[in-house]
């Protein structure tokens, strides 16, 4: 798979072995987002404001005729994840993801539609993140997003502790919500790599010589690197378990957990993986990866050009400064996602850094005649911003 956005934007949304870093379109309070869709329907994120000012909370809200439908009151996160894209029935939605307090895990995935009238389509719960994109530019969204709820707290892991979490791929297809891991065994096997490459021989040997449960003695201090071992065990496991590879999955368990734990696990696994996304989806799709995905067109010029919804450079960490101006070539896909980008410019040690802000840049899709379609977009950053 050699998309951008498949892998570098779900590298850094989904986890690969570091904090996770996402942005969201209003959070606590801190921006505002208004736009009409052809259909006359209109979609606002922002804070509430009481009198003239505005308070720390987002609110979400979908309009139209002078009606108005409420996605989320008082929230401490809300984005607006998906804006015009077709799910593949011909109906274009705007997709938000909510998280109600600071303290909760996970998002609401919420699908409208943008018809007039709206009306909710579908609810998703239980991911830390949510990212709807046109993984292969086929013209097909899938919608990415990691068992965050069914895995916090499994075996006496935190999240955390598990920086490789469960991931989930999410399609419509013929109307139904599926379960289509199974299509993209490349990001698996990527993530499975990067797991195996952090593990130590010498922690795996000792957790294989333990019970599995590691049930010591609160305090005792010996428990960390068996713990890491094992978070990374079931990491490796679930990497070909939720990409419809059970034999592989189990065949990690049987060359590293403890033998006389093994049945437990594997039943362990399973559950909680019933219990998580898979109970939400309508099925479950085995095709393999196709060889080579036929690509939609991209267009140059549109009826109507893509336009931003989250478009945010950050300054280095570090506290340094960078100056001048670069040059961004994008392809955003039919979904409004950053399928690939370029960077020109005199500062060619900013460049990567603009290429990673640019994981988290949401766009409405350009319009071809009513059909959304991918397209070349043109920017120029301000580095002083």
């Amino acid at each position: 798979m050699t998309r951008f956005a498949c892998l570098l934007i779900l590298e850094l949304l989904l986890g690969f072995g570091q904090a996770r870093a996402y942005d969201v379109l209003c959070r606590n309070g801190n921006a505002a987002f208004h736009a009409t869709f052809p259909t006359g329907v209109q979609v606002d994120v922002g804070p509430p404001t009481q009198g003239a000012l505005a308070t720390r909370i987002c609110r979400a809200t979908v309009g139209w005729g002078g009606q108005q439908l409420v996605v989320a009151g008082q929230a401490a996160e809300i984005d607006l994840d998906l804006f015009g894209a077709d799910l593949g029935d011909g109906v274009p939605v705007a997709a938000f993801q909510v998280k109600n307090s600071t303290a909760d895990c996970c998002m609401t995935y919420k699908i409208y539609s943008l018809n007039n009238p709206p009306r909710l389509r579908r609810t998703l719960q239980g991911g830390a993140y949510f990212s709807g994109a046109d993984s292969n530019l086929n013209g097909q969204v899938e919608i990415w997003t990691d068992d965050a709820a069914a895995v916090d707290g499994f075996e006496g892991l935190h999240l955390s502790q598990l920086p490789f979490l469960p991931t989930c791929v999410l399609s419509f297809r013929d109307g139904d919500l599926l379960d289509v891991s199974s299509e993209f065994e490349d990001y698996f096997d990527d993530v499975a790599a990067k797991v195996r490459a952090q593990m130590n021989a010498e922690q795996l040997a000792a957790f294989r010589r333990s019970d599995g449960r590691l049930a010591l003695p609160a305090g005792s201090g010996g428990s960390q690197p068996l713990l890491a071992a094992k978070a990374q065990i079931l990491e490796l496991a679930w990497a070909y378990l939720y990409s419809d590879r059970e034999k592989q999955a189990w065949q990690v368990l049987d060359q590293m957990w403890p033998p006389s734990d093994v049945a437990r696990i594997r039943s362990a696994l399973l559950q909680a993986r019933t219990r998580g996304l898979r109970s939400q989806v309508d099925g479950v799709s085995h095709a393999t990866p196709p060889l080579e995905p036929e690509h939609v067109p991209i267009y140059d010029s549109t009826k109507v050009r893509a336009r931003p919804i989250m478009v945010r450079y950050y300054p280095p960490a570090n506290g340094g400064t960078w100056r001048g101006k670069l040059k961004v070539k994008l392809v955003v896909d039919f979904a409004g996602k950053v399928w690939s980008v370029q960077v020109s410019g005199k500062n060619k040690a900013a460049y990567d850094f603009v290429k990673r802000s640019a994981v988290n840049w949401k766009f409405i899709p350009a319009l071809n005649g009513d059909e959304p379609v991918a397209s070349r977009v043109h920017m120029t950053i301000s580095l002083e911003q």
